[in-house]
């Protein structure tokens, strides 16, 4: 007979260990419950929690004297059984999957994790609601409520722990945004507003690179600023052209509407809102043909504490901060009702 390896030795070592670390993983949350069940009512909750305490079968008395236990217990026991059984059925299967392949500590965590209650999870929540003295409080409810603004296309790519309902999910993939670019170009003066035709600044056009302009200038008219709108097929063509080209192509097309001093601008600005990647365009999304009649009813249906709102959710002013107002009102009006029902 010949000793075995070292290699073996610590491998069964390292084994044990982990069991052990395992064993103490689990069996300390139990420990924890049975040591609470002696514990005085007002010292089950206390916190910090008390590790010395003078124990007491108060608990056990006013159990027995209050509910029928042992009829819970059967009951208990009967589900127990049953559940256990059933995840022998398809765990023994799963573990020798784990085993064939020999992969341990993944298997382990991932084990380990899916054994965690539900509530555990819920325990930061509760310290940091109890640090700052809300617990039992209409604001913790309040903050357990949250409410999405954002447009149903950038809604959809956040993260949701359950999937989100299939019907929002699509009407996040039929929604688009609105693609628009503004421009402004400044002049000295506000040199179409002086002359005898005394123009208003505001064009509405059926061509060209935009077909939308307005006089932003301030009260005094100067400095001058005409503003234009670039959307949809021609904003993305023009947002591949370079600096300035871009510039360019705006001062020529204000020069076609206002003359050839709007071809000079001291200065020009641009926001290319399709590019943003916190909004990806402007005036709210858009909802080709089918769209509303399939998917409409989701748009406002809660999920859960998620709640929706933002301009595309309003009923009146859709795509427009007016919307925006609305539908927090509506909102606000859905929270308070779901804080009265809970």
């Amino acid at each position: 007979m010949t000793d075995a390896p070292l290699d073996d030795v610590w491998i069964r070592r390292l084994n044990t260990l982990q069991l052990v670390i395992a064993g103490v993983i689990i069996m300390t949350p139990v420990a924890w419950m049975v040591l609470s069940s002696f514990k005085p009512s007002f010292e089950v909750t206390a916190y910090p929690p008390t590790l010395i305490f003078s124990p007491t079968a108060e608990n056990y008395t006013q159990l027995m004297r209050t509910t029928p236990f042992f009829s819970y217990a059967v009951n208990s026991l009967i589900v127990t059984i049953g559940s256990a059984g059933l995840g022998l059925l398809f765990g023994i299967p799963a573990a020798f999957a784990i085993s064939w392949t020999r992969i341990s500590w993944p298997a382990i965590l991932t084990l380990a994790a899916r054994m965690a209650p539900g509530t555990l999870f819920l325990l930061p929540w509760y310290v940091m609601f109890r640090q700052v003295g809300l617990i039992g409080s209409y604001t913790a409810l309040v903050l357990s409520h949250a409410v999405i603004t954002l447009p149903p296309a950038l809604a959809t790519r956040l993260r949701y722990i359950p999937a989100l309902p299939t019907q929002r999910d699509h009407l996040g993939q039929h929604a688009p945004m609105h693609w628009a670019i503004k421009v402004h170009c400044v002049y000295p003066r506000r040199f179409w507003n002086l002359d005898a035709e005394h123009l208003s600044g505001s064009v509405q056009s059926d061509s060209g690179l935009f077909r939308t302009t307005a006089d932003n200038s301030p009260p005094s008219g100067s400095p001058g600023i005409l503003v234009g709108f670039i959307e949809e097929s021609e904003g993305l063509a023009f947002s591949s052209l370079s600096p300035e080209q871009r510039q360019s192509a705006v001062a020529d097309e204000f020069a076609r509407y206002f003359g050839p001093e709007a071809a000079n601008p001291i200065a020009y600005f641009e926001k290319n809102w399709g590019e943003d990647a916190f909004c990806r365009g402007i005036d709210g999304s858009y909802w080709s043909p089918g769209v509303w009649t399939t998917y409409g009813p989701a748009i406002r249906e809660p999920f859960g504490r998620l709640h929706w709102a933002g301009t595309e959710t309003a009923g009146i002013w859709n795509g427009k901060m007016e919307g925006a107002l609305v539908a927090a009102e509506r909102v606000a009006e859905e929270v308070m009702l779901a804080l009265r029902r809970s």
